[in-house]
Order: structure tokens, then sequence, then C-alpha cells
């Protein structure tokens, strides 16, 4: 089988036998690295999440792909990994949502965000992990944490959420990643998730997501209205019949949503 790169063709690697699911295909066009991650995340912000599966969007695609040095040629390509990845449902429930089907009225993306940590320290962030089991999508992961530098923790403090939408009465944040990993199954996507400190970052964009939706959502209760953090990795993203394919999910507790803001200081303002 091939594939192109960049509009020249590949050898695609063979598929082995992997109880965590063999490697996707999804946007095999694009090499991986920042380029492509920003140009999937433009496209994601900028084009409507339904209009992605008509052929109207073809036109916004090829110019996105033109202001990030790509050919355009690659726009159909491109396009129909994206119809994937918004038919694809985010749970193994059913009723999943899909990004395909969320109510624009009731999202907000690239959500700005900026936390204090003057008074944080990452041995106390531990603690609170430890204290809670948590995350439980992830329960080693305090012992990772632990050796993360100060630099690194500053940077997740401030940036973009990427999508905030609204379930069935519940608010999520999700986040979309390009990376090409070895494998898009469970196993290769918490490994990810903790190599890179995803986890942080969710925990992290949670916290903001709390703050924002406080000052909000009238009467805003964690345990009635939240729903969890999302973690999209994009190429392992299979389609309408692979639910939860490539998704990290993490619903964290108010419990620990609330130690956590505690240890960010307290306040509800964003920055």
């Amino acid at each position: 089988m091939k594939a192109c790169l960049n509009g020249l063709e590949k050898v695609s690697a063979p598929r082995t036998s992997n109880e965590d699911e063999p490697r996707s295909e999804l946007f095999s066009c694009l090499i991986g690295g920042t380029r492509t991650g920003l140009l999937l995340h433009s496209i994601l912000e900028r084009v409507d999440l339904k209009a992605l599966q008509e052929n109207s969007a073809k036109g916004q695609i090829e110019r996105e792909l033109r202001t990030h040095g790509f050919d355009d040629s690659l726009a159909q390509q491109v396009q129909n990994d994206l119809r994937s990845v918004i038919s694809t449902p985010l749970f193994e429930a059913p009723d999943s949502p899909r990004l395909a089907i969320l109510d624009p009225n009731r999202q907000l993306r690239e959500l700005e965000f900026t936390l204090s940590a003057s008074r944080s320290r990452l041995g106390d962030l531990v603690k609170v992990l430890r204290e809670h089991g948590a995350p439980s999508s992830a329960p080693e992961y305090a012992d990772r944490l632990s050796g993360l530098g100060a630099q690194s923790l500053h940077s997740f403090l401030r940036g973009y959420v990427d999508l905030m939408f609204e379930w069935r009465g519940r608010w999520y944040v999700a986040d979309y990643k390009s990376n090409t990993l070895p494998s898009y199954g469970r196993r290769g996507v918490r490994e990810s998730m903790e190599r890179e400190h995803y986890v942080l970052q969710g925990l992290l964009y949670s916290a903001a997501a709390q703050r924002y939706l406080r000052q909000r959502v009238p009467e805003y209760e964690a345990d009635e209205h939240w729903g969890g953090a999302l973690f999209l990795f994009l190429r392992g993203m299979g389609g309408a019949d692979a639910p939860g394919a490539g998704v990290f999910f993490d619903r964290q507790t108010p419990a620990l949503l609330e130690a956590i803001d505690d240890w960010l200081g307290g306040s509800d303002e964003l920055g």
C-alpha cells in the first residue's frame, strides 16, 4: 500500500500484530511536525465542523494548505481524513458525542487563559494527585510528574483551549494532537499523554474551564455540569465504526478539580 508525503510517494510501514492496535494512516500526506499541527489546528478552528462534511469546505482547506506551505492538491485527502475525525464517536458508549454533531451555539474555540502559579509548587501538585488517586485515566502519572522541571510547568500555565463544548448538560474541554505515534490504541495514547505531560495539560485546561464556567453558567456545579478533558489524536480517529479511537478521556472528580484550583491559588480570574 502506498501513501503520499507532501506530494511524494512513500511506502507505508507494514502493519504488525499488536494488541494495542496498529497505527493509523490518516493524514499520511502530511509530514509529522509543527507545521502539520498548525495546519490541522487552523482548519479545525476556522472551518465549521459540520461543514467539513460538505464539498464547500474544500476551498477553505486549499487556502489553509497554501497558507501553511503545503500543496493545495492535498485538499481532498485532508478533507476525507477530517471527515473521519469528526465522525468518530468520542466515547465507547451509546449516543456518544461526535465533533460533527456538536451544537455550534454551545461551544467555544481557542479559549485563551492564563493561570497564576506564584504560590504553587510542583511537589504540592504531586501530593494532590496522589491524595486523590488521580487522574483515574493515568493513575501512575504522579510519579512521572515529579520529574518535570519548573520551566516546563510554567509553559502549561498559559495558552488556548482548542475546544470547549456542552453535550447533554455537561461541559468538556478538547485538545487536538497531530502526533505521529507507533500505536493509537489505549496503551499507545496513554504513554504519549504521560511522556509529553499532556495529562498535566488536561488538568490545567480543566482548571481554567472551571473558572470560566463558574463566571458564566448560572448555578454551575462541577459534579452536575462537568464532563471532563478529551485529547483527540487526530491521526488515530478511525471514523464512525471506531468509537473512542485515538481519544484519551479523563473525567476529573469535583474534589480533584477543587484541590487543583486551591493549588493554583484559588482565584476565579483567568488572567
